[in-house]
C-alpha cells in the first residue's frame, strides 16, 4: 500500500498497481477488482500488518521496502 499525494494504491508483486478508495479511516477498496485492505492497531496503539480481503479470504500482508 502506497500513497501518492492524496491517492492510495495497492500492489501485489508481479501485478499492476491498483487505486484504492477509502471506506473509512482504516479500510480501503478497489473498484477494479473485488478487494479490500484493512489496517488495525493493537491495544497499545501499534499499527498491525494490513490485511487484504479478496474472494472471501483474509491474507495478512508482508512489508516490502
Amino acid at each position: 500500500m502506497t500513497r501518492e499525494g492524496d491517492k492510495f494504491f495497492a500492489q501485489v508483486p508481479g501485478f499492476r498497481k491498483l487505486a484504492m478508495l477509502p471506506m473509512s479511516e482504516t479500510a480501503f477498496f478497489s473498484n477494479a477488482v473485488d478487494a479490500e485492505v484493512r489496517f488495525s492497531k493493537d491495544a497499545d496503539g501499534k499499527t498491525q500488518p494490513l490485511v487484504l480481503r479478496q474472494e472471501g479470504q483474509d491474507m495478512p500482508a508482508k512489508r516490502v521496502n
